[in-house]
Parts: structure tokens; C-alpha cells; sequence
């Protein structure tokens, strides 16, 4: 899962990463990738390192 964010683009002093304002749908699918990535590495290290080995033995 990747962080949701709604209107106005800046809010309480958080705004909204400039890449999804953007309009640019490839560049805003691999943001929300790598997002979804580092919150399953830091929230779920066991799943991440088996997402790590299945993607190494992939590139093999």
C-alpha cells in the first residue's frame, strides 16, 4: 500500500508530492511503487526479504 493523499495539495503544513500533481501516470505508478515498497521493508521485514530472495532468484 502506498501513502493516500486527497485536496487541497498542501494540508495542516503537509503537502502533496509533486509527482502526483504532475498528471504524468507512468511517472506516478512507479512513486506509488517504490512507496508500497519501503512501507512493506520497514513495516514487514519478513515479507520484504522474501520479496528480496524471489526477486534475486528472478534475475538469476
Amino acid at each position: 500500500e502506498y501513502p493516500q493523499f486527497t485536496r487541497p495539495a498542501e494540508y495542516r503544513g503537509f503537502r502533496v508530492p509533486q509527482v502526483l500533481l504532475s498528471g504524468n501516470h507512468k511517472e506516478i505508478a512507479a512513486w506509488r511503487h517504490r512507496q508500497a515498497e519501503e512501507r512493506t521493508r520497514t513495516r514487514r521485514p519478513d515479507l520484504w526479504n522474501r520479496y528480496i530472495s524471489q526477486k534475486n532468484l528472478e534475475e538469476d
